[in-house]
């Protein structure tokens, strides 16, 4: 590519070569054409009235038309003034001097016009990649006088100063590009930008035209807490601490008095800055930074949902199946029957105006609500006697809500979570059959709602209304002890890693109403249930992992490892409130005497059987090697105290569970069972299956069968009633139709026997 010849003529004068090392002499009368000028080039015409080479080659008038621009003033050290210079890769290269022939007459020329003229078309203001830079990365259409650097070593020099390339020095870099980026700290660079705005200085603007802002904001001046979820129309999500927005970057933003940022549809939130404006000290060390997004930014994916779904108007089919006054009857049940359970609502926001709830609240959680009230309709004075013939559909109840999840999960927000906790707790159309895949990837989209709003992260020290921070923690516990059990019933692996939440454990606190109110029970029942839980999630990390399973171990180190969880779960036994108890012992009528309405319900049966599973887990740890079959004697072939105890406690074990299920009446059975406590349920009939094979003693082989039939027994005679001990039933009566009980000698199980 011709870029002009050091030796050559220029408008008449004379063939004699320029001196080595300086810049032939041009006379005033000789100047470049517009267009060298404007791109400070070599202007070489090779014959007088003929254009120039570099508008030759880009088929450009050659014109002497504009004037030269006024030479740059310097400053007061004597040295020109920094100029804004857009193509970048030039004034990179002057400021480089060690590359550049620094006599006066090159300054001179390179400095008589430093930038295009306003007027000159687009297209000549910027040369094309394609022209401007050849194979040799060097920058063409520019005066061989110039002597630039290539491109790698301008790059380099910007990223390493001294010179050398494996020089880390932090020393500033002195560039075209300096000072172009605002400071992170003033709110003058944001607005600079075009990105900043102050509609959410709630103090002095008032919301300027752009998407819908959210309602409760307009009320920050006045209100020392600003709620995360009560934001119309927008929904936040945890910035992790991977994201491509460091949260250690975020927090050099210029965040209000609330902590919000405000983009055009996303709001930056520090939820951690105090309503005085000052970040809170004890959580300095862990930024926390929470996105909220406008509904808007999700409104194709939420019409492809859509399509998808139902077009019906959901809130009017709700209100169709339950009008407004039954409404409010049953979320007064939920709080009476559900709530110990599942404490996902906020008492102090719905009981202050629980007809506004019914008439406001998201349509998908409200069916959730009712559909798990509805089975304690009976229990209503008003309603008792009007539904024994007319119930709502609860199916159609929990298709509303299951709808209503698909919509929401482009948006997430509070109610979402609370949706799908409600619905992981909805018991099978069919009582019989076993959970399907579906359930498990429910609990894990449970957790990853969870995280995604931020639940993982403690709460307790942010600028929130106390309502809203004693929600999110029960509702992190809630995920929590969902989310395991679903782990534990289904095999399946845990997906809550220790080092990804903080969240402290509950106490009475967390429990607390805003308003003086008798709705509501104790809530040592979820304390209780999350302590267990903890010790549930311990004994699957150390016996029921891949791992573990994979790796043999000798029945002395597993009796050795099963001594912590053994202790643990009798301290939690002995730690229960009286309130909490179960007495194996006396007569069941007993119980009955000094109790009144409000206490004959009694929901303590569910914790119970979850704390028999967790003892079935450690106990059936220990039975493995014993019943294992293998070629080389074994445990299974002869008998130790060790065997004999292990076997005697499992024995002990079964018997307990039989008083227990024997004891649980209607009052039991009346209150909420989470929909976990239906398989919780099937684990001691096989585990019963289990201990009748154990070779090691055969003597009790007939005592270990009755005790199989007898817990066999039990489920049928009360499977007839409760629905919940269907499924138990069910799983223990097809080991004796297909004829495998332990006291068959049939050896052909592939067909069972028909009946003469």
């Amino acid at each position: 590519m011709d870029t002009g010849n050091f030796g050559g003529t220029h408008q008449g004068e004379g063939n004699f070569p320029a001196p080595a090392g300086t810049r032939r002499y041009r006379s005033k009368s000789q100047r470049p054409c517009d267009l060298c000028r404007a791109r400070k080039a070599l202007c070489n015409i090779p014959s007088p009235g003929k254009p120039c080479q570099l508008c030759t080659r880009l088929g450009r008038q050659c014109t002497f038309v504009r004037n030269p621009n006024k030479r740059q003033k310097e400053g007061q050290n004597g040295a020109p003034q920094p100029r804004n210079s857009v193509p970048g890769f030039v004034d990179l290269a002057v400021n480089d001097d060690k590359d550049i022939d620094s006599s006066p007459s090159v300054i001179e020329d390179m400095t008589e016009d430093a930038t295009a003229p306003a007027e000159m078309p687009l297209q000549d203001q910027y040369l094309d990649m394609s022209t401007s830079i050849d194979e040799n990365n060097r920058l063409t259409g520019l005066s061989p006088e110039m002597n630039l650097p290539h491109l790698d070593s301008v790059l380099a020099d910007s990223l390493w100063p001294t010179g050398r390339e494996d020089s880390w020095s932090m020393q500033p870099v002195p560039t075209s590009l300096q000072g172009a980026f605002p400071s992170l700290s003033e709110e003058d660079g944001f607005r600079e930008l075009g990105i900043f705005d102050t509609t959410l200085n709630h103090k002095e603007q008032t919301p300027v035209a752009g998407p819908p802002q959210p309602s409760s904001r307009a009320h920050h001046a006045s209100s020392p807490h600003v709620s995360i979820d009560d934001q119309a129309d927008y929904s936040a999500q945890m910035i992790g601490f991977s994201n491509e927005s460091d949260p250690f970057f975020l927090q050099h933003f210029p965040y209000n008095d609330v902590g919000e940022l405000k983009f055009f549809r996303v709001v930056y939130r520090k939820p951690d800055i105090l309503s005085s404006g000052i970040p809170n000290e004890s959580s300095h060390s862990t930024p926390v930074h929470l996105l909220q997004s406008h509904n808007q930014t999700a409104t194709l994916a939420i019409e492809l949902t859509e399509r998808c779904l139902s077009q019906n108007h959901d809130r009017e089919r709700v209100q169709q199946l339950v009008d407004s006054t039954m409404g409010v009857a049953l979320v007064r049940l939920y709080f009476r029957f559900v709530f110990e359970s599942l404490p996902v609502l906020s008492r102090s926001c719905i009981l202050q105006n629980e007809s506004a709830f019914v008439e406001t609240a998201p349509v998908g959680l409200l069916a959730a609500i009712y559909a798990l009230a509805l089975p304690f309709i009976s229990f209503d004075e008003q309603f008792c006697l009007n539904n024994a013939y007319t119930k709502p559909s609860s199916d159609t109840l929990w298709q509303i809500a299951y709808a209503n999840l698909q919509k929401e999960l482009h948006f997430p927000k509070l109610a979402t979570l609370q949706l799908c906790i409600l619905l992981i707790n909805h018991y099978p159309f069919d009582p019989v059959s076993v959970d399907t895949p579906f359930v498990w990837s429910m609990a894990c989209s449970m957790l990853g709602i969870a995280q995604t709003l931020g639940l993982n992260v403690d709460p307790s020290a942010w600028n929130l209304p106390r309502w809203e921070i004693r929600l999110r923690r029960r509702l992190w516990w809630c995920v929590f002890v969902d989310h395991t059990w679903r782990s534990v019933t289904h095999g399946r692996a845990l997906m809550i890693s220790d080092d990804d939440w903080n969240v402290t454990h509950l106490d009475s606190s967390d429990f607390e109403m805003d308003l003086d109110s008798d709705v509501g029970r104790s809530p040592e029942y979820f304390f209780q249930l999350c302590r267990l839980t903890e010790i549930a999630r311990r004994v699957v990390r150390q016996f029921y992992s891949l791992r573990a399973v994979s790796q043999p171990q000798s029945l002395e180190r597993l009796i050795e490892q099963a001594r912590e969880p053994r202790q643990q779960l009798l301290e939690w036994m002995n730690g229960l409130p009286q309130s909490l108890q179960m007495h194996m012992d006396g007569h069941a009528e007993d119980d009955y005497e000094g109790e009144d309405e409000d206490d004959s319900v009694q929901a303590q049966g569910s914790l119970h059987v979850a704390f028999f599973t967790v003892q079935i887990l450690v106990l059936r740890t220990l039975l493995r090697p014993i019943v294992e079959r293998r070629d080389q004697p074994t445990y299974a072939q002869s008998s130790t105290p060790s065997i004999e105890a292990i076997l005697q406690a499992c024995r002990g074990f079964m018997q307990t569970v039989i008083k227990f299920m024997r004891r649980l009446d209607g009052r039991h059975q009346s209150a909420f069972w989470p929909s976990y406590a239906r398989h919780c349920l099937c684990y001691p009939g096989l585990f019963t299956y289990m201990l009748c094979l154990q070779p090691v003693q055969p003597r009790m082989a007939a005592h270990d069968q009755k005790l199989l039939g007898t817990w066999r027994r039990a489920l049928q005679t009360r499977a007839q009633t409760w629905t919940l001990l269907r499924l138990a039933a069910t799983k223990l009566d097809a080991l004796f139709w297909k004829r495998i009980d332990p006291a068959s000698k049939q050896q052909d199980i592939d067909q069972p026997t028909s009946a003469n």
